[in-house]
């Protein structure tokens, strides 16, 4: 069946560290609170430094937690095989204590190196073995999402910056494609990166 996440995610991009100091059980703590609130989906990646693993500890405890990862390809890019495409969706499982992803969001750092629909296909072939529920993108631009469809990667999802402030998934018609296409879109920046959320003390 398809997958069903809570209509607001907790994002977890902090926990990458050098965006201040926590503590580790602060941060459970705050997942625990998000959770009972009704939003039990997690936003992680495996370029957020022990994010994956905070998050793990944290699902272990509330089984149904739904965490989601991304796969990001910043280097090497050339060289990503599928041993190792492989090898990091075992790791995200083991950080995060799930036998299946239940999303994973690809990346893709550099479009004049080709091999992204490679890549998204070795993904493809991990879903169809059961290692990955489903698979969506991050901030690809329409072209890309097109080949990535078109290639047959079965995308459910795109993260993309998007709010009253940032409408470029809408102007550029990446939107419409999307609903056309049943392709949710997932947003972050969704107060303007924070510019919407100011409060003034006068």
């Amino acid at each position: 069946g398809s997958l069903e996440i809570s209509r607001t995610i907790q994002g977890y991009w902090q926990l990458a560290g050098g965006h201040g100091r926590y503590r580790e059980t602060d941060a459970i703590s705050n997942m625990e609170a998000h959770f009972k609130a009704g939003i039990t989906t997690l936003d992680t990646a495996d370029i957020y430094g022990p994010s994956e693993i905070i998050v793990g500890k944290f699902v272990n405890t509330q089984p149904k937690a739904i965490p989601i990862t991304k796969f990001c390809c910043f280097r090497f890019l050339d060289e990503i095989t599928r041993e190792e495409v492989r090898q990091r969706i075992q790791r995200a499982c083991e950080r995060l204590q799930v036998s299946k992803l239940p999303l994973v969001q690809f990346f893709w750092s550099n479009y004049d190196i080709k091999r992204y629909v490679d890549v998204a296909l070795y993904l493809t072939e991990l879903k169809e073995e059961g290692l990955i529920q489903e698979i969506g993108a991050t901030n690809f631009d329409l072209k890309r999402l097109q080949e990535l469809r078109k290639a047959g990667v079965p995308i459910v999802s795109h993260q993309v910056q998007l709010s009253a402030l940032d409408r470029r998934p809408v102007q550029s018609g990446m939107a419409h494609w999307c609903v056309e296409n049943k392709i949710k879109l997932i947003g972050f920046g969704t107060v303007g990166s924070g510019m919407s959320s100011y409060a003034v003390d006068l």
